[in-house]
């Protein structure tokens, strides 16, 4: 997925070497104990633990431009996603943020990319990047998560946005206010266009899970400032949110990132049952 324009790209810092379980000079026995190794790595942290599709065997490129260091990686099973780390400054709430984000947009309506947990071995390689870069690698062993790579996407300019059919403006206008995205500026709308269509990314500002966390539920939801739909008529039927897709979600998402949530996991799942409740009852 590219989350910004392809010049942008340019600058971006690309290894010139490859980890043991991208090495096609190295025996395939020794490739093989680098994969089970990976995959085995996860089992104390989870009751099952990671496959292939889950598993991160290399890291190609880093987005340089994004302060929190997000970056394209592939799996032992050949996927590739843009990665989102753990240990990088907003942490593991930010996660979790974007992982139900993602879940309930989607719901909702809004076209969004898929996300599930990626597994990044404790011990992963320095083979790209910074010493600062390596740094949050190595506080991010574990898991963290994965957004499905959209090839050849492009930031949406504001005129397309603001062109898009209804359907997709109304959705992106009950979306970001019922989750509370304080991050779809005119200047930063964090929208791909790819192949005629746009894709909505980057929910980890949403405030939902924050306030949820002090026991906070919004009474009425309105258009975070700022946002740039502000001052825009949208039309088409609201879209209510379905509980039951926040709470499974919730229950997919890794301890790693739960445990920075102060209230629980109970509490929280309540909570997101009383979210749900208070945004379908909105009108």
């Amino acid at each position: 997925m590219q989350y910004k324009t392809k010049h942008v790209r340019d600058n971006l810092t690309v290894s010139t070497h490859r980890p043991l379980a991208n090495r096609d000079d190295l025996p395939g026995a020794a490739k093989l104990r680098f994969c089970r190794r990976l995959a085995e790595n996860g089992t104390a942290r989870r009751v099952t633990g990671p496959g292939p599709e889950q598993s991160v065997a290399e890291i190609d490129l880093i987005y340089a431009h994004a302060s929190t260091f997000p970056c394209r990686v592939k799996t032992i099973g050949e996927s590739r996603w843009v990665m989102k780390l753990r240990g990088s400054g907003p942490g593991p709430l930010a996660l979790a943020t974007e992982f139900l984000a993602l879940r309930a947009a989607a719901a909702m309506g809004l076209p969004v990319p898929e996300a599930q947990p990626l597994y990044l071995s404790p011990d992963f390689p320095w083979t790209i990047g910074t010493d600062e870069f390596d740094g949050i690698v190595q506080r991010s062993g574990g898991w963290n998560l994965g957004i499905a790579y959209i090839e050849d996407a492009a930031t949406a300019s504001l005129h397309d946005i603001l062109g898009a059919a209804p359907h997709f403006l109304t959705s992106l206008f009950d979306v970001d206010r019922a989750l509370g995205n304080m991050d779809r500026s005119a200047r930063n709308p964090n929208i791909l266009a790819h192949g005629g269509t746009f894709t909505a990314i980057d929910f980890d500002a949403c405030l939902f899970l924050r306030r949820l966390a002090r026991g906070s539920v919004p009474a009425t939801f309105p258009l975070p400032p700022g946002h740039l739909l502000e001052g825009t008529m949208v039309d088409g039927a609201p879209r209510d949110l379905d509980p039951q897709v926040l709470t499974e979600a919730l229950r997919e998402a890794p301890d790693q990132w739960t445990a920075a949530i102060p209230c629980g996991r109970d509490a929280l799942e309540a909570g997101l049952v009383d979210l749900a409740r208070a945004w379908n009852q909105r009108h």
